[in-house]
């Protein structure tokens, strides 16, 4: 079967994956590391102690996105099959970047990118698009304590900052 010829439900089945609560998006962990990194060696708003890395299958589809969150951690996307996916990062200052995650590298697409921690972001696919599978990858490993949606205030806060990007952080709220 070629890319094109499946379908979501498809990878769904074909990667045995569930929906992601809260986010969105379907997942499954794949690789957790043995190695655990004391808490001592870890950024202070990492209070215990975690695998040095977590990986993860994540498949975004027409009626999926990403919502708006943040991490405690760096986060590397890596896209392996599919439609394009735009991923929305707003930095911890004043940066706002658009990664187009896609295989058309002489269209300014790219198959891996890094959220860097404390950022805010969220992702969809393109307009007309199917789905994309892809990776996440953290290092230290998730815990769902790393992670948080944007209380009031914090939206407020970013509405402010990115007011040309109003439309983008409403629809991934």
């Amino acid at each position: 079967m070629r890319e094109m010829d499946l379908a979501a439900a498809d990878i769904i089945r074909l990667f045995d994956l569930r929906p992601l609560p809260v986010e969105g998006g379907y997942y499954r962990e794949t690789y957790t590391g043995d190695l655990q990194l004391p808490a001592s060696v870890l950024p202070p708003s990492i209070r215990s102690e975690r695998p040095v890395k977590s990986v993860i299958f994540y498949l975004l589809t027409a009626d999926t996105q990403s919502r708006l969150h943040r991490l405690e951690t760096d986060e590397m996307w890596h896209f392996y099959l599919g439609d394009r996916v735009d991923l929305y990062v707003f930095g911890a200052e004043v940066d706002y970047t658009q990664i187009v995650l896609g295989h058309d590298l002489l269209d300014g697409q790219t198959v891996q990118a890094v959220v860097p921690a404390h950022s805010w972001f969220g992702a969809r696919l393109q307009s007309g698009g199917r789905w994309a599978l892809m990776a996440c990858s953290l290092a230290p490993a998730y815990r769902d304590e790393d992670f948080s949606l944007p209380n009031d205030a914090e939206f407020d806060d970013l509405l402010t900052r990115f007011p040309c990007q109003r439309a983008v952080l409403h629809q991934l709220r």
